[in-house]
């Protein structure tokens, strides 16, 4: 998966794969592939710098969504503090054991954010730069879902593992070339949800 991120700017001209996620998950459709090297997923996020820094927001959430229950397997990416942080359970941890990548993202400039996983071992790009490298629990090497990607909510499903985050604030922003193991998804097409881009999103 990568991302771009960018404080709230009020000219953009790439309204063709873009959406913003205020009071509800959105979700796609992807193809699951189980223990391989995830190929560049491109998502760029834009976020109004007031509402942004010392808040909390989902930015992707995967896993097995068809679970009742807050366990499961899931992959995390979220921002604390306008910092990015990461979450990976492939079954094998109790709790979630988020890590900081200590990289602010809130400074009104747009950045790609990539991650990556090859069985239990997982990167996160930042600007073409390999900043944080992390070895899930020793067990299951495959990431169980159901095939869907979360973007900028709170999933219901998921209700206890967000909130033991206090991750309550849904991510609000604008969202661009996302790319899921090489192929571009148009945000407002492939959505599972009916969406419409935001006024603050248009050029």
């Amino acid at each position: 998966m990568s991302m771009f991120l960018l404080p709230f700017l009020h000219t953009f001209s790439w309204l063709d794969n873009l959406i913003t996620v205020d009071e509800k998950w959105v979700s796609y459709s992807i193809n699951v592939r189980k223990g391989q090297l995830i190929d560049k997923q491109e998502l760029a996020l834009d976020v109004p710098k007031p509402e942004f820094h010392g808040k909390m927001g989902v930015l992707w959430l995967e896993g097995a969504w068809s679970q009742a229950e807050d366990g499961g397997d899931f992959i995390l990416v979220f921002i604390d503090e306008g910092k990015l942080y990461v979450g990976v359970n492939l079954g094998a941890d109790v709790h979630l054991k988020p890590i900081s990548t200590n990289v602010t993202v809130a400074d009104n400039h747009w950045h790609s954010v990539a991650f990556r996983r090859k069985e239990r071992k997982c990167e996160l790009w930042v600007d073409s730069k390999k900043i944080l490298h992390v070895v899930a629990s020793p067990g299951d090497t495959n990431l169980d879902s159901n095939g869907l990607v979360y973007l900028g909510g709170a999933n219901p499903k998921k209700h206890k593992l967000l909130k033991s985050l206090d991750l309550t604030n849904r991510f609000v922003g604008c969202v661009k070339n996302l790319r899921i193991f090489g192929k571009e998804i148009n945000l407002l097409v492939d959505s599972l949800n009916a969406v419409e881009t935001p006024k603050y999103c248009h050029g």
